[in-house]
């Protein structure tokens, strides 16, 4: 090789040394500057989220001065303490047409939230989402292994595993109280009592007394009445025995306990803005047979432990 070859080709190497170095540094820049601009725009997503929140927080803690302290209770488990239990319960609340206020207010009574305090909870005061209650039943919505879930949950895919989860759980809850529903003929109350107590001990004591009408011709009022007659009869059946307080007084009490906690979560949420629409006016059931609002329960009948249903909020 003559020296001029040689310098030329020593002179192309150098110039595509330098033109590679030179882009591997432009590469080196560009990424550097990308992951800088990366962390800048998560930094002032972070710090708009905080502020969002704080703002949130402020804009609660002003709504919740002209409250009363049970109702300050009920907002503040909406929108602090368990904000993404009660997002997930209204979404599938809408999904499922169930009233979000009666999906709420079932959150509560059947122990999900854990608003009466595990006992094992050391720091005595702070509201905790119960996962798996002493009797079994699991998550929100307090659904039984071999009673709930068994009835609907692997009909609709689930694992009894996934109770321990919002949507899921809320999602069978909402399919059985809706097959309920359709077992007692659009009656309302008869399908949460059998919610609550199990569809066999409400055929039991229905069928052994002729408390249904079955599904023949029935009046605007055919659900309280017989609602009513049933609850006599519980009553009256097992008013007298040792086992009343362990065995019947909650189903005795527990649709107007529902309703009561209803109200009194639409009359918080309502009183602050804090909801949309005026969910205490539409039915509770919002697709099927009876659409019935909760002023139709509350109008005709007197319901056991209504009034007394506030004796149930957060300690």
């Amino acid at each position: 090789m003559n020296r001029r070859n040689f310098l030329v080709k020593g002179s192309l190497a150098l110039a595509g040394l330098f033109i590679g170095g030179n882009t591997i540094r432009h590469s080196l820049e560009s990424l550097v500057r990308e992951q800088n601009e990366s962390r800048f725009l998560n930094a002032i997503n972070q710090w708009s989220a905080t502020k969002q929140k704080v703002r949130k927080k402020e804009i609660y803690e002003n709504k919740k001065k002209n409250l009363s302290e049970r109702e300050r209770a009920y907002i503040d488990m909406v929108g602090d303490a368990f904000p993404i239990a009660f997002e997930t319960a209204k979404k599938v609340a809408i999904d499922e047409g169930v009233n979000p206020l009666f999906l709420y207010a079932l959150m509560y009574v059947e122990g999900g939230l854990g608003v009466h305090y595990n006992q094992g909870d050391k720091e005595k005061g702070k509201p905790i989402i119960t996962k798996r209650s002493s009797t079994g039943d699991r998550g929100l919505l307090g659904l039984m292994p071999n009673g709930a879930f068994a009835s609907v949950g692997p009909k609709l895919g689930y694992k009894i595993e996934e109770m321990e989860e919002y949507e899921p759980n809320l999602r069978v809850g909402t399919a059985y109280l809706r097959k309920m529903f359709e077992k007692f003929y659009g009656n309302l109350p008869l399908a949460m009592l059998a919610y609550n107590w199990g569809p066999g001990n409400v055929d039991e004591l229905g069928e052994k007394y002729k408390l249904f009408n079955g599904k023949g011709k029935k009046s605007s009022d055919s659900d309280l009445i017989e609602y009513k007659r049933f609850q006599e009869k519980l009553k009256n059946t097992y008013g007298d025995g040792k086992g009343w307080r362990k065995n019947y007084k909650e189903p005795y009490e527990y649709v107007g306990r529902v309703f009561g906690i209803m109200h009194d979560f639409g009359e918080a949420l309502k009183k602050a803005g804090i909801e949309e629409g005026d969910y205490l006016s539409e039915p509770i059931i919002t697709k099927g047979k009876n659409p019935r609002t909760l002023k139709h329960y509350q109008s005709k009948i007197k319901l056991p432990q209504y009034d007394n249903a506030r004796l149930y909020a957060l300690r």
